[in-house]
């Protein structure tokens, strides 16, 4: 394995599960995650240099400015597009479930005040979605969060609403960039390929972590769905493009 591989790790696709299988794939692999923390900060001055396996939340745009291509192997995991919201908005409401917790404390009043406000919604009932769509229009926090997160981060970080020009964007950035994406629903496959592509064995079997056990069914009836659709039409695209590629590359090394 010549090239460090970096990981673009789009929310609430299972990155925490891949940033613990990496460790069972490359055993002694030094490695950092969660590394928008460092890049965002400007007064922090921690060196990467030694370091073969990096992973963040990081836009595209922003990982491309500190993780060259030419030397770095990148690698993204996608969700389901529906999955992927609930998911993300869940983990919102968790924030707030115990606030005596950890989990509590290491958010921010920004992220504790958004878990505040979306509790008052009352997701379950189609007002509740009409609330929270009205907010992702409005709010730029919201919005980054909820209007196509996924093709978001394949692209550039923006108060802007997700168009096709930034699908487009995306799918040609996969393209240039990425040497490996493929959807969580297929994770095992996904190992198995990641492990072709490292030239490594892929040892024993690996399952889903950092799952929450408190998930609400948000998007339950053809009226909600109908609400949200617009902050997943893009990604929806891009989610249908990826799972065909992967099935045809899957299909060569079965």
């Amino acid at each position: 394995m010549n090239k460090k591989i970096f990981y673009l790790h789009i929310p609430k696709t299972g990155g925490t599960s891949l940033n613990n299988d990496i460790s069972k794939l490359c055993p002694g692999i030094r490695k950092f995650t969660h590394v928008e923390g460092i890049i965002r900060d400007p007064n922090n001055n921690h060196s990467l240099d030694t370091y073969r396996f990096i992973s963040g939340h990081l836009f595209l745009n922003e990982a491309l400015s500190f993780f060259p291509p030419d030397k770095w192997l990148y690698i993204c995991l996608i969700r389901d597009p529906i999955q992927q919201l609930e998911s993300h908005i869940n983990w919102v409401l968790k924030i707030t479930e115990d606030q005596s917790s950890d989990f509590f404390r290491n958010h921010g009043p920004i992220f504790q005040n958004m878990s505040f406000e979306i509790r008052g919604m009352d997701l379950e009932e189609p007002e509740g979605i009409r609330k929270l769509v009205t907010k992702i229009l409005d709010n730029d926090l919201y919005r980054n969060l909820f209007d196509n997160c996924q093709t978001r981060y394949l692209t550039r970080r923006s108060k802007a609403p997700v168009t096709y020009n930034d699908l487009y964007s995306a799918i040609d950035s996969i393209h240039k960039h990425f040497k490996l994406i493929g959807p969580i629903e297929l994770y095992q496959d996904y190992l198995k390929e990641l492990s072709h592509l490292l030239h490594v064995p892929l040892s024993g079997h690996s399952s889903r972590q950092n799952i929450n056990q408190q998930k609400i069914n948000l998007f339950d009836t053809e009226e909600k769905m109908g609400l949200i659709k617009p902050f997943l039409q893009y990604d929806q695209q891009l989610y249908n493009m990826i799972l065909l590629k992967i099935q045809e590359l899957f299909k060569r090394h079965p």
